[in-house]
Formats: C-alpha cells, sequence, structure tokens
C-alpha cells in the first residue's frame, strides 16, 4: 500500500488516516509539528468557507457534545 502524505490526507478529506498511519510507523507527533500547523490550516479554511456560506453555527463547536 502506498504511503499517504500529510498533503494528500489534507486534500482527500483522510487526516484521521495520516495520523494513524504516522503514528503506526513510530512517527511522534509534537507540538508545532507539521500536522499540528496543518491542522490548524484546515479548521481555518473550513471556517472560513462555513462563514462564507452565512452559517452562524462555529463549526467545530457545533459537532462536540
Amino acid at each position: 500500500m502506498e504511503r499517504l502524505t500529510l498533503r494528500d490526507a489534507l486534500a482527500s478529506d483522510r487526516l484521521e488516516d495520516f495520523v494513524r498511519q504516522e503514528e503506526a510507523s513510530g512517527v511522534e507527533l509534537v507540538i508545532g509539528s507539521d500536522l499540528e500547523r496543518a491542522l490548524a490550516l484546515l479548521v481555518t479554511i473550513r471556517w472560513s468557507q462555513n462563514h462564507r456560506l452565512g452559517s452562524q453555527e462555529h463549526p467545530i463547536l457545533s459537532r462536540v457534545e
């Protein structure tokens, strides 16, 4: 099976698969890592898209129960 890159994971909405893959290969996800920066960018992009569509709900907080 071909390794999933961070770029491909973000583009195909498979970030969870990427994290599992990296953890399984022994990569330690640390503060300030590329993954953390990518997650911050993804959240910002999705929030911006949601905001432009006129939704008043916060896209992340609306999923937390």
